[in-house]
């Protein structure tokens, strides 16, 4: 066997060392917060893992102690902890491993004391003297000191301060760049106060607000500032609300009020009060038990009297409380000055004191004079530190006590411990005082001092009094402390669920799997079993709770559960006992209420489920009527439903099933006959004598009638009475206290009148609104009633302007205006009108057709003419629209009285008549003079019950009829049906009557009927006309009416929306989800797909609309919609088409970049532009230069554009590239029949065989191809003749070869052939750019001589994408036994083999070629030697 091997040898990389890392700390804590009873966690992080040569320290240091805790490692590799003694804490772990980078403490419970030390961890390496130490500091946050807001006025505007103090734990040796900040956020209105350039942030962290640029607006805003230390959860916020005073106004009135005085007269000036002092000032600093008082200084004339001033406290502006009596405080008056003193000061004193006056000029109101009380500077509420003694573990009968230590300006009068584990805490003082500390010992510490505590310290200052809790721990084993149920036994049904809780002391408290129960069943118990199935025991903390989800005969009996912890000697018990319950009703329906056409669903609810031993009856009973539904089951379990005669309907559905714990019964179109009865359930139990029932009523809503508002005034002030009548259909049998009330809701001008302590509620349910302390500013105020019964939909609304006047004033005018006469002189007394009379009243009740008449005596010189009178007309108070032209309405004078005249009255003219009137003098002015016009008591709008019989399914063909029953009073004019389906209404009457009755008769229903109809009446009350709407639907299968568009095709563009819109008529109409599209694509698509997206199809009722939200190419095509009911036999479908609305033939441009001359290695980019409509779907670049085009494709594309790049151009490239595109409706080619050629040095193409055989005296020939430009002249062809083994030894160049060049294509021939021509001819050749660099060597051999030969194809550059086979093929003898590709250039791939081969070819074929194949590629051939 012949053996042919390659070498490839590849050189490795080699790195350097480098020095060892020195050991530091790449993280340490720093400052790491918290909160009471929160773990914390201090991690130093290393930059190598933790060797066992390593030992360390964790240094606690403070001020007065300091403590070590140290750790090293054992022979067994695990740490050994060594604790200082009094940091010796279960509460701590130490997390330390070998092979780690991390040394991890955890503090669990913080406590103050943990926060008094600086943590630093050092660690050293034994053998390297390495030490290496970090610090850590722990903050316990705590909630900051109550902050105080103190109000200064400076020439920079108004400067606001927040003073706050940080009660959190930290050590003292805290670097200050670490501590917490407190920050200041400020708000004003709940504002952001920074978001106004008026406000401007100065002091520490921004504590003080300086408010530039003072406004009159700024007048009442409430300033907040919120406090929050860095990183803590704990906020506190103070507010106060800012006073903008204007300078002093002093209005004086003169009296006798004249221009001129005689000499010697008396004139007295008085005003109302004004403040014009305050001494010392606004505000005051007072000490705890001390004094403090306010001078107000007034102008007033009269001074106001004692008991014409007032003061009100509260704890801020901010604060709606006012107190008005507080002991201590004492108001005083001195002439024009009056004293507020405060004596005996306590925190309670400290706030804002509000102090007003009036005479009868006027005066101040509450809020113009504001004084505060404040504690001095450095008053703080006490701060408190609390320690457990000891701190470590506590068991039975050890000796603890609590500390508590104090830090207060002034002194704590009060001072102590109390227990707060329950609702009402318990003082437990101090056992006994060291100096600042408070101190409770427990002598014997037992389980039942497992509470909370809490220190409370008081010095009186705002913030007072603080606490601070302590959760105390004793261990020791369980004890039961509380049961549910109490007395150990409960009752359940089967089906029903079950459970039994149980309470329990004891520290540590069992863990979930310390807990256990056991079971002993009772003789109701089936199976008898240790261990029924669904029981489950959960536990939470201190509470056990044991759960049956469903109850069966097997889970009777008695349960125990049992728990222990780590100190119990033996389990503690505690059992239950489950007891099967009497059958009884748990839930029933009692009222159910409903509307017309609306179902309802009666439910009784059992303690059991339904067995078959079990049946029933529905009793339905009215007055004239009993309907008895029955049920039972049958053998085969299933129910069996009895209906009574008149009440077996269809819209009835009853569900019982056995197994389950109730029975339901569904009333479909509820009408006014399902609410005449009552409905009661029986249920017996065969076998047990077991009767019980209960009862339900059905009630119908409906609107109540239109309410009307019923005005009097009465000593107590004025009463407005809001009557209507409930309208809903109930059952006569109904108990009084399950009848809906009819609920009267009251406001004024949009305010709800039960806001106001001037508004009473009396008569029936509220219905009476009682307006006492009447005012002026109650004039003109709108009084509106809503009625509504409880739990309906349905409300009434009606509202009246209520008119307020004042007691007749008459103001005369003298002519002449003197204060003497001579005798026998003229006077005139002249005045402006005033009414002094109406008769009868100011409303007059008046029927329909009839006449009402008003009478007005006014007082007035001159009297007024009849055009200077006015009336105008509304429908109320509350209506704008003025109607001044109303048929039958007259205005009439006679000397002092007018008459206002209605004759021949109709609705229109109820409502509300304003008259006014004026002389030179003046007059009144609308709405001071109102008059009401009514109908009488009783007159109400017509009231209407409509139902469809029959009431059931109504289908195709069958007749039914309409019908309308009206009560009216008076009698109606218009009764009847119409259709108000569409916008316009359609008026059908009535088909014929039957006494209040107007029927309307469908005699063969079709879906078209499926309408909604409307019953009107009007009878000319007000509130005429009434309606009641019936939606009347007739069933059957679906049917398309109308379509949009019309012809079923839409065009549309790319880019924009499109839509389909389907209305259908059937009933039940299709459920959305009974609605379908689908879609067939169109040539135009580019993917072909059934369903693009982007397409929705939304349904509303009857209309079911295809929204395409942008149209694609993809969205051209045919779209079928189709919908069905439960009627329906198959799909009922519709299809639509959708278009392009424009199409254009493709276009194709082709640039060259650069267009100038081409060279060997440069870059060329080809552009192909596409224009038309729709775009390309396919598009590329084609090399159509040889008998076989290469597709090329694109480097880069869009819709419109392909780039061809060719980044490193080769000679090989020369030839013509065409662009094609393809939109799929018509195909549009361009080429650019450019040659592309590409200058530089001779390449070989191809040579059409390198290995040829000849026979002596024969003809040969070889056939070579070459790239490259300019061409090679014809001198510039060589060849060179090695002659082989076969020739002679002193061969020389045969003269038999000649070389003939053809542009680029040269044949080397070779005629009558000697043995002298077999060998290797080398062909060389060049142009101006350098010698072709291929080595081009053809061999001729004798004939019958084994060779390989070689090919590719194509020849050539290759490029990236595209394909070549490898074309091995041996000649000669032996045949060979194996033919083999492989890749060189990467020995480590395997064999590549043959993609088809035969004995003497192997063709390989490399498709989508890639950069990574370019290599050298052996055929291989094997053969016996």
């Amino acid at each position: 066997m012949c053996y042919k091997i390659a070498y490839l040898i590849l050189y490795g990389i080699t790195g350097i060392a480098g020095n060892p890392q020195e050991l530091e700390f790449t993280r340490w804590p720093g400052i790491v917060t918290g909160y009471i009873d929160d773990p914390v966690t201090l991690k130093w992080t290393l930059n190598k893992p933790i060797d066992m040569a390593w030992s360390g320290n964790l240094y606690l240091e403070s001020d007065v102690a300091k403590e070590v805790c140290g750790w090293y490692f054992t022979s067994f590799g695990t740490v050994q902890i060594t604790y200082g003694r009094s940091y010796y804490l279960t509460k701590v772990t130490a997390n330390i491993v070998h092979g780690q980078n991390s040394v991890t403490f955890i503090i669990y419970n913080l406590e103050p004391g943990d926060a008094v030390y600086s943590y630093m961890l050092r660690i050293m390496v034994t053998g390297e003297g390495t030490v290496i130490d970090r610090h850590a500091w722990i903050v316990i946050y705590q909630p900051p000191d109550e902050p105080v807001l103190i109000t200064k006025q400076t020439p920079n505007g108004i400067t606001i301060e927040c003073r706050a103090n940080s009660t959190s734990i930290m050590p003292s040796n805290i670097p200050d760049h670490l501590r917490p900040i407190m920050k200041y956020n400020w708000m004003v209105d709940k504002k952001f106060a920074d978001r106004s350039p008026r406000y401007k942030f100065e002091g520490e962290n921004g504590n003080q607000l300086i408010l530039t640029n003072i406004r009159m607006s700024d007048d009442r805003t409430l300033q907040r500032c919120v406090v929050q230390e860095t990183g803590s959860k704990f906020k506190k916020r103070v507010s106060e609300m800012l006073r903008i005073r204007y300078p002093p106004k002093l209005t004086v009135t003169q009296k006798p009020n004249v221009d001129h005085l005689m000499r010697g007269s008396e004139v007295t000036l008085e005003c109302a009060p004004l403040v014009t002092s305050v001494y010392p000032d606004y505000t005051r600093l007072a000490q705890i038990g001390g004094t403090a008082y306010f001078w107000i200084w007034i102008t007033a004339r009269p001074l106001p009297r004692l008991d014409e001033w007032h003061w009100s406290y509260s704890l801020s502006n901010s604060t709606n409380a006012k107190i008005t009596n507080l002991e201590g405080v004492d108001l005083t008056t001195f002439g024009n000055k009056v004293v507020l003193n405060i004596t005996h000061i306590t925190r309670k004193h400290y706030g804002v004191y509000i102090l007003w006056t009036t005479n009868e000029y006027g005066g101040w109101k509450p809020g113009d004079l504001v004084l505060y009380l404040k504690p001095p500077d450095g008053y703080a509420p006490p701060k408190l530190v609390v320690s457990q003694i000891p701190a470590t573990l506590i068991t039975h009968e050890q000796q603890l006590r609590l500390e508590c230590f104090v830090e207060s300006k002034p002194n704590s009068f009060h001072f102590g411990w109390r227990n707060i584990t329950s609702s009402v805490p318990v003082e437990i003082g101090c056992t006994y005082t060291e100096g600042n500390k408070c101190i409770f010992v427990v002598p014997k510490a037992v389980m039942f001092y497992n509470n909370t505590y809490e220190c409370v310290a008081d010095n009186g200052a705002i913030g007072s009094p603080v606490s601070m809790k302590k959760n105390l721990r004793i261990y020791g084993e369980p004890q039961w402390v509380r049961l549910d149920p109490e007395n150990h036994n409960r009752e359940s049904a089967t089906g029903m669920s079950a459970n039994f809780t149980a309470w329990i002391v004891g520290s540590p408290l069992p863990t979930p799997e310390d807990w256990k129960w056991s079971f002993t069943p009772s003789v109701y118990s089936r199976t008898k079993t240790s261990h029924p199935g669904g029981v489950y025991l959960t536990v939470s903390g201190h509470v056990g709770r044991l759960q049956i989800n469903k109850v069966t005969w097997d889970h009777y009996g008695v349960y125990t559960i049992t728990a222990r912890n780590e100190h119990s000697v033996q389990d503690h018990k505690m059992s239950f006992t489950l007891i099967p319950s009497k059958l009884e009703f748990t839930r029933w329906p009692g009222i159910v209420t409903g509307y017309i056409d609306d179902p309802v669903t009666l439910k009784w609810t059992l303690n059991k489920p339904i067995d078959m031993a079990w049946s029933g009856n529905l009793y339905l009973e009215s007055d004239v009527a009993k309907e008895v539904c029955g049920w039972y089951f049958t053998s085969f379990g299933t129910v069996q439903i009895t209906y009574g005669r008149s009440y077996d309907l269809t819209k009835v559905t009853a569900n019982i099933v056995h197994g389950q714990n109730s029975v339901t019964f569904i009333i479909y179109n509820l009408e006014p006959g399902d609410a005449v009865y009552s409905y009661m359930l029986r249920i017996m139990v065969t076998g047990e004598g077991t009767v019980i029932d209960r009862h339900a009523w059905i009630v119908i809503y409906q609107p109540p009638d239109e309410p009307v508002l019923i005005t009097k005034q009465t000593p107590n002030g004025i009463t407005i009475e809001c009557r209507t009548n409930s309208t809903s259909i109930m059952p006569s049998n109904i108990p009084d206290h399950l009848r809906p009330i009819m609920k009267y809701n009251w406001m004024v001008d949009k305010k709800f009148a039960d806001r106001s302590p001037r508004y009473k509620f009396e008569g029936e349910n509220g219905n009476q609104l009682i307006l006492t302390n009447i005012r002026m500013s109650d004039d003109r105020t709108l009084q509106r009633c809503v009625v509504q019964e409880t739990g309906s939909k349905f409300k009434k609304r009606v509202s009246e302007m209520l008119i307020i006047r004042y007691p007749p004033k008459l103001t005369v005018t003298q002519k002449p205006n003197v204060d003497h006469l001579m005798r026998g002189s003229e006077v005139t007394l002249e005045c402006a009108p005033l009414v002094t009379s109406v008769y009868p009243d100011y409303t007059r009740l008046a029927q329909i057709g009839g006449t009402a008449y008003f009478w007005i005596w006014i007082t007035a010189r001159p009297l007024p003419r009849l055009d200077e009178w006015h009336w105008s007309y509304s429908l109320s108070n509350s209506t704008n629209a003025k109607i001044t032209n109303l048929e039958g309405v007259d205005l009439t004078t006679f000397g002092n009285k007018v008459v206002l005249n209605i004759t021949h009255i109709t609705r229109k003219h109820y409502g509300v008549y304003i008259l006014w009137t004026t002389n030179e003098y003046g007059g009144w002015k609308p709405g001071d003079l109102v008059l009401y016009l009514k109908p009488p008591d009783g007159y109400a709008p017509p009231k209407l019950v409509v139902s469809q019989i029959p009431a059931t399914l109504i289908t195709h063909e069958q007749q039914l009829r309409l019908e309308c029953f009206v009560e009216s009073k008076p009698n109606s004019f218009h009764f009847g049906w119409r259709n108000i389906t569409s916008s316009v209404p359609v008026e059908i009457g009535c088909t014929y009557t039957e006494g209040n009755k107007c029927i309307f008769v469908v005699p063969k229903a079709v879906m078209f009927y499926n309408n909604t109809y409307e019953c009107v009446a009007d009878n000319g009350a007000i509130g005429s006309p009434v309606s009641m709407k019936k939606n009347l639907r007739i069933y059957g299968e679906p049917q398309w009416v109308r379509l949009d568009p019309e012809n079923h095709n839409r065009e549309s563009a790319t880019g924009m929306s499109a839509n389909f819109t389907a209305w259908i008529v059937g009933s039940p109409l299709p459920t959305p989800e009974d609605w379908k599209w689908s879609f067939t694509p169109s040539v135009y698509s580019r993917t072909k797909t059934s369903h693009p997206g982007g397409v929705y199809l939304t349904v509303s009722g009857h209309v079911g609309r295809l929204q395409i939200n942008k149209v694609t190419w993809d969205h051209y095509g045919v779209y079928t919609i189709t919908a069905r009911n439960e009627h329906s036999v198959q799909d009922h479908k519709m299809s639509f088409t959708l278009i392009p609305s424009k199409l254009i033939p493709l276009k194709l441009t082709v640039l060259q970049s650069p267009d100038s001359k081409l060279m060997h290695g440069t870059k060329l980019t080809m552009t192909c532009i596409a224009e038309g409509e729709p775009p390309p779907i396919s598009f590329g670049w084609m090399n159509t230069t040889g008998p076989h085009p290469v597709d090329l494709g694109c480097t880069q594309k869009n819709l419109t554009h392909c780039l061809l790049i060719l980044s490193k151009l080769s000679v090989f490239q020369s030839g013509i590239y065409q662009c094609m595109a393809n939109n799929g409706v018509n195909i549009t080619s361009a080429t650019a029949e450019k040659h592309i050629t590409v200058d530089g040095p001779p390449r070989l193409i191809t040579v059409d065989n390198s290995v040829r055989q000849a026979q002596i005296s024969g003809t040969t020939y070889f056939v070579v191809k070459i790239a490259g430009h300019p061409t090679p002249d014809l001198e510039n062809w060589r060849w060179k003749f090695v002659p082989s083994k076969v020739a002679y030894d002193n061969a020389t160049q045969p003269e038999n070869v000649d070389l003939t060049p053809s542009g680029n294509t040269a044949t080397l021939i070779i005629s009558k052939t000697t043995r002298k021509n077999y060998g290797n001819y080398i062909i060389t050749t060049r142009n101006k750019y350098g010698d072709m660099v291929d080595h081009l060597v053809v061999t001729l051999t004798p004939p019958g001589t084994p060779m390989v030969t070689v090919t590719r194809s194509p020849a050539g550059e290759l490029m990236e994408g595209s394909e070549v086979t490898l074309i091995c093929v041996y000649t000669g003898e032996p045949i060979p036994f194996s033919l083999n590709w492989i890749n060189l250039t990467a020995p480590d791939q395997p064999a590549l083999g043959c993609t088809q081969k035969n004995r003497t070819h192997c063709l390989l074929v490399l498709s989508n070629l890639s950069i990574l194949e370019s290599g050298i590629y052996q055929c291989i051939v094997k053969s016996s030697c």
